[in-house]
């Protein structure tokens, strides 16, 4: 993960969880990784919608949040976008999980909002 984006994680996410796949510092050349802190839900969503409205970042694109519940309304305002969206956390059962997964990598879906219990396992 690059040290700026370290370093925004630590100063507003609690216990954040730092996920290390292939080498240390590296991301995969397919991957953009962005952090973004936006206060205030309204902003928040008139933000996520500029940028899956973008055109910039193509399918399939990660939205973390940091509870369960938000993952559902968070998930419920994409669609309300226009846009397919499946969540996932630590209420699911394991064969939901994998469905989840599973959609979005054979692009069935635009969009996956999950906790950081999908950066343990997402590969």
């Amino acid at each position: 993960m690059p040290s700026i984006v370290e370093r925004i994680a630590k100063k507003y996410l609690r216990r954040p969880a730092i996920v290390t796949i292939g080498n240390i510092g590296e991301a995969v050349d397919t991957v953009e990784q962005r952090v973004e802190f936006v206060s205030g839900e309204d902003k928040r969503k008139k933000r996520l919608q500029q940028i899956l409205s973008s055109g910039d970042f193509a399918p399939p694109i990660i939205v973390f949040v940091n509870i369960k519940r938000n993952c559902d309304a968070v998930a419920r305002d994409v669609k309300h976008m226009g846009f397919s969206a499946v969540t996932l956390h630590g209420s699911k059962t394991q064969d939901q999980r994998e469905a989840a997964l599973a959609s979005v990598r054979n692009g069935q879906t635009d969009v996956l909002v999950a906790t950081d219990l999908a950066g343990r396992g997402i590969d």
